[in-house]
C-alpha cells in the first residue's frame, strides 16, 4: 500500500522518470500522452508552476534523460493542453531546457 501523493509530486515523478507512477520502463522510456494526466491536470491548474518546475527539473540534473521535460515543455506549448500565457513561458524557456540541437530536435518532435 502506498499513500496518495499529490499532484505536484506525480508532475515530478513525471519529470524524472517519463512516468507518472514513479516507475522506470527502461525496456520503452519514452514519454506517452497516455500516462500524462498528471500533467494536463497541473497545466489546466497552474501553467506558469509547471513551466518554472521543469526548468528546475532540467537544471537539476536529477533526470537520466531530458525526453521527460522535453515532453512535458512540448505540451505546455501546445494550444491544445495549455493557456496562451503558459504557451510563451514554455517558449520563452526552450532554451534553458533544450540545450543542444538534438534536444530541439525532440522538442519538435513531441509537439
Amino acid at each position: 500500500f502506498a499513500p496518495p501523493v499529490s499532484l505536484w509530486t506525480q508532475l515530478d515523478h513525471f519529470l524524472i522518470l517519463g512516468a507518472a507512477g514513479g516507475m522506470f520502463h527502461a525496456a520503452d522510456p519514452r514519454p506517452r500522452l497516455a500516462g500524462a494526466e498528471p500533467v494536463q491536470a497541473a497545466l489546466a491548474l497552474d501553467g506558469a508552476r509547471v513551466v518554472n518546475l521543469i526548468i528546475e527539473a532540467s537544471a537539476s540534473g536529477r533526470s537520466a534523460r531530458r525526453d521527460p521535460a522535453l515532453f512535458v515543455l512540448a505540451m505546455a506549448a501546445s494550444p491544445g493542453f495549455a493557456d496562451a500565457r503558459t504557451n510563451q513561458l514554455a517558449l520563452a524557456a526552450l532554451p534553458l531546457v533544450a540545450r543542444t540541437g538534438r534536444q530541439l530536435c525532440r522538442f519538435a518532435e513531441f509537439v
